[in-house]
């Protein structure tokens, strides 16, 4: 056992001795003021080109939420028109359907209603109705702006 630990220390001593005999011969490169210029612009290039990478891509983006919102907010727009205007549309057809001329009832077809009432009240309830009706279209026209 000893003849192994005596051969492990003398290959160990024996590789030392060469290399540092060849420690000489070996010449490391030197470095200079201008190998940190070369390292400091490589670096600063790809910092530029991170940097203008991520501000083009925020850019793009802001950009593209941007029209979106705008389309968005258009879309909203036009479907309040769209309902105001079928509202509107809605009371002006029933102030039309009132002012229809109407054929003269027949004594059968007179309804319970009109036959309890007298002609000018069932007037006078058709005008309020109407202007109820104008007041409404006025109270739309009003909203849209």
């Amino acid at each position: 056992m000893g003849t192994i630990l005596i051969l492990k220390d003398t290959i160990i001593a024996h590789s030392v001795k060469v290399a540092d005999s060849c420690h000489p011969c070996v010449q490391e490169a030197s470095t200079n003021c201008n190998d940190l210029k070369i390292a400091v612009f490589i670096c600063g290039a790809i910092v530029t080109i991170v940097l203008i990478v991520a501000l083009s891509f925020l850019a793009y983006c802001w950009i593209k939420n941007t029209r979106l919102r705008k389309e968005q907010k258009a879309e909203r727009a036009k479907e309040k028109e769209e309902k105001w205007f079928s509202l509107r549309k809605e009371y002006q057809g029933a102030i039309l359907d009132i002012l229809k001329p109407k054929d003269i009832p027949t004594k059968e077809k007179e309804s319970f209603e009109e036959k309890e009432t007298n002609p000018s009240e069932i007037k006078d309830r058709k005008e309020r109705y109407i202007e109820e009706l104008r007041n409404c279209i006025k109270w739309i026209d009003e909203q849209k702006k």
